[in-house]
This record gives structure tokens, C-alpha cells and sequence, in this order.
């Protein structure tokens, strides 16, 4: 019993560094790819580059893009939510990289 405790929080402690490596990869991928000021179309071009889904929101003005599945920690799966704000001219006013968490 002591044995699995062990692995368990092994295993646990070991886990917790990919999503926020994958953050870090991100807010450094953003902020290289896609600086403010960038237009919507080219936003979308990247992403589709990266194949990740994306899709808009409130009257175009905000999108969003998923990058799932990154880490699992017992029953709870992470990924790394993209989003992006627009002015009306549809040029890039800031981005933000969240994590979200799902599970039972």
C-alpha cells in the first residue's frame, strides 16, 4: 500500500509540468505570431496553421481557439484556451492563454 502511495505521488508530481509548459509555449508562440495590431484573417491563418479549432464570438469581436488534451491528471484533463479580442476595424487588441479543466 505504501509502495502504490509512493507511485501515485510520483506520478502525480511528474504530470504537473506539461500544461504549464504548453502555456509558456504559447504566451511565447503569441506573442512572436500574432502581436497586437495583427489582423483577424492572419490570427485565423495561424491557427489553421496550427490546427487548432477556432471560432468567434460576439459579433466577431472575440474568438477563440483550443488546444486540447494536453495533460491528464487523474481524472481531470487539461488544455490551453486561446483568446483573442479584436476593435471593430478587426485588428488584434490582446490575447490571453487560460487553462480549462475537464473531467467528471
Amino acid at each position: 500500500m505504501k509502495l502504490l502511495s509512493i507511485v501515485i505521488l510520483i506520478s502525480l508530481i511528474s504530470a504537473c509540468g506539461s500544461i504549464d509548459k504548453k502555456m509558456a509555449y504559447w504566451e511565447q508562440e503569441l506573442s512572436k505570431n500574432t502581436p497586437v495590431g495583427t489582423s483577424k484573417s492572419d490570427v485565423a491563418a495561424y491557427l489553421d496553421s496550427k490546427k487548432l479549432s477556432h471560432g468567434c464570438h460576439r459579433v466577431e469581436l472575440q474568438c477563440y481557439a483550443l488546444d486540447k488534451d494536453i495533460e491528464s491528471y487523474i481524472f481531470v484533463t487539461f488544455s490551453a484556451v486561446l483568446v483573442f479580442k479584436f476593435n471593430e476595424e478587426l485588428s488584434l487588441l490582446s490575447y490571453e492563454v487560460n487553462q480549462t479543466g475537464d473531467g467528471p
